[in-house]
């Protein structure tokens, strides 16, 4: 169907330009450019109008035939807890449209989520803020989150990509030799670290990663602080109030992390 609406867009255009384009020349001769050029110039104006009319016709029909389509095949379901169920996938798979629609992506699993995070850093021109819960071991060798870092300091190296990272421990923590190798490692690969103590800040409640100011990629812990699901997002306003939290966390609930040599 895409290839027959297209093909049928280009003919009625190219006609509509053509038809213009012979009225332009006749005001041309017997009037004058000006009003050639003014009925030349509507004419393209009009036809790609309706070339754009057309197209939202055409999915917009399509999308309501399939749609119908769809409740009739639900509705020929006889027996109930079938029927229940075909309802209730209706139901799911409307929401997630509508959560698609409004610039938010949902990851059910930390494969996915790592993924599209990894993706994102090729996406990233000039800044990531972060704030990170994640268990400490989770960065080392053997980690999920070994070769997202890996992906980062690489990323810093060869493009000077700025990574801002705080990262959430009580006083104890601090002085746990992995806690102190993850904060130097990332420090000397060129993150700037900040630490903030997670057990007085409360408002900051979910790891989270801001690229560039126009992505945010949100994830969810388990009760072990291990990242198990998430979302990424391009909704405005979701971002500037994560920017928001981010950087008052950085200046008021933390403090710059300097290696010690």
């Amino acid at each position: 169907m895409t290839n027959t609406v297209s093909s049928r867009e280009i003919k009625y255009a190219l006609l509509e330009i053509f038809v213009g384009l012979g009225l332009a020349l006749i005001f041309n001769y017997y009037y004058s450019a000006e009003i050639g050029a003014l009925i030349f110039g509507v004419s393209v104006m009009f036809a790609i109008s309706r070339t754009l009319i057309f197209r939202w016709y055409v999915l917009e029909f399509s999308t309501i035939s399939d749609s119908y389509k769809l409740k009739e095949k639900i509705k020929e379901i006889k027996d109930k807890e079938f029927l229940c169920e075909a309802v209730t996938a209706e139901e799911a798979f409307i929401d997630y449209l509508q959560l698609i629609a409004s610039g938010t992506i949902k990851y059910e699993t930390i494969g996915n989520y790592l993924i599209a995070a990894e993706a994102q850093i090729q996406n990233t021109d000039n800044e990531m803020r972060a704030v990170a819960f994640i268990r400490p071991e989770e960065w080392i060798e053997g980690g999920e989150l070994k070769n997202y870092f890996d992906k980062q300091a690489i990323a810093i190296k060869k493009r000077g990509l700025n990574v801002a990272r705080i990262f959430f421990f009580s006083k104890d923590e601090l002085e746990n030799e992995i806690v102190k190798q993850v904060l130097d490692t990332q420090e000397s690969a060129g993150v700037d670290i900040y630490i903030a103590d997670k057990d007085k800040v409360k408002d900051v409640t979910r790891p989270f990663v801001i690229y560039d100011d126009k992505v945010a990629i949100v994830g969810e812990l388990n009760d072990l602080g291990k990242i198990v699901k998430g979302e990424k997002t391009i909704d405005r306003v979701k971002i500037k109030n994560l920017i928001r939290l981010f950087e008052h966390t950085k200046s008021v609930n933390s403090y710059k992390y300097k290696k010690t040599k």
